[in-house]
């Protein structure tokens, strides 16, 4: 009797832990190779360890960021988490490809936002240098970069040569050859820089978010139209039983503990997060590449 009493409790535990189990795809709209693809395993990996209270992510990686946002077209009202990111989003709105769309995160809800700023980075060159000469500039990218570029000259007074490379790997090269004068990058690709040779500065920034002796671009021409940053994140479709809440608190609480393998990436890489809802989409619109 008690034996059976027994299996009849934990035939109860095991129904019910199920019962309340939630699984959902995390697709990855990025490449397999990528910190997109990274991310997305992490994440996956706390949840199945049990952190987000029954919401187990299974990650999908179907290879690019254009087959990751296809995937997510066809996904109309399933429940599910995905990545975020203005500079793609603004692309992909320009092209207008159905092979690489546009989807809109009007109605999703954030958990956890990162933005990288972009830094101004020179070899033997000043900031005055940019108003006295004419200099060839370095873009991850040669679509809304080239308007930015054509604003940025109105300020400098210079009609500096705008160049477009396939990728920041490639925008770095060009820079170290010294085919270019200066770039536009991250902070991270910066240090790589930084890393090959002890001469790379920076002269200005797009904002404050890493100590750095060099003005903030808008703060330097008196005008917030020339903000730019990388704002990124992961959203969920169709918000049920406040699935991103549970998720963002616990990755938020991993971030502050060093814990969890989300958490220990993060800071490990030094990432610049953000979970407050309010904060991640007033900024989604307030970094925006095509103001």
């Amino acid at each position: 009797m008690k034996k059976m009493l027994t299996s009849i409790i934990f035939s109860i535990l095991f129904f019910t832990s199920h019962a309340t189990s939630q699984e959902m795809d995390i697709i990855v709209n990025g490449s397999l190779k990528g910190s997109t693809n990274a991310i997305a395993q992490l994440i996956a990996k706390d949840s199945q360890s049990g952190k987000f209270n029954g919401i187990e992510l299974n990650a999908v990686a179907p290879g690019n960021a254009c087959k990751g946002f296809s995937l997510v077209k066809q996904r109309n009202g399933d429940t599910f988490v995905t990545y975020y990111e203005n500079y793609y989003q603004l692309v992909a709105k320009q092209k207008n490809d159905p092979a690489c769309p546009y989807v809109s995160f009007k109605e999703a809800t954030p958990i956890v936002s990162y933005v990288q700023a972009l830094y101004l980075v020179v070899k033997n060159k000043t900031l005055e240098d940019f108003s006295n000469q004419k200099l060839k500039i370095g873009y991850s990218g040669s679509g809304p970069e080239q308007d930015w570029h054509n604003k940025l000259n109105q300020k400098f007074g210079q009609d500096h040569t705008f160049v477009g490379y396939a990728g920041s790997s490639k925008m770095r090269a060009g820079m170290a050859s010294e085919e270019v004068d200066a770039i536009w990058t991250t902070y991270r690709h910066f240090l790589k820089l930084k890393s090959l040779k002890d001469e790379y500065t920076i002269v200005l920034r797009t904002m404050d978010t890493v100590d750095v002796d060099a003005p903030i671009l808008a703060k330097h021409f008196n005008d917030d139209t020339l903000s730019r940053a990388f704002f990124s994140g992961w959203y969920v479709f169709n918000d049920k039983n406040q699935i991103a809440k549970t998720i963002s608190s616990s990755l938020e609480q991993d971030v502050k503990n060093n814990t969890g393998e989300f958490g220990t990436y993060a800071n490990n890489k030094k990432l610049i997060l953000f979970f407050d809802q309010g904060t991640q989409l007033a900024m989604e619109q307030s970094l925006s590449w095509d103001q």
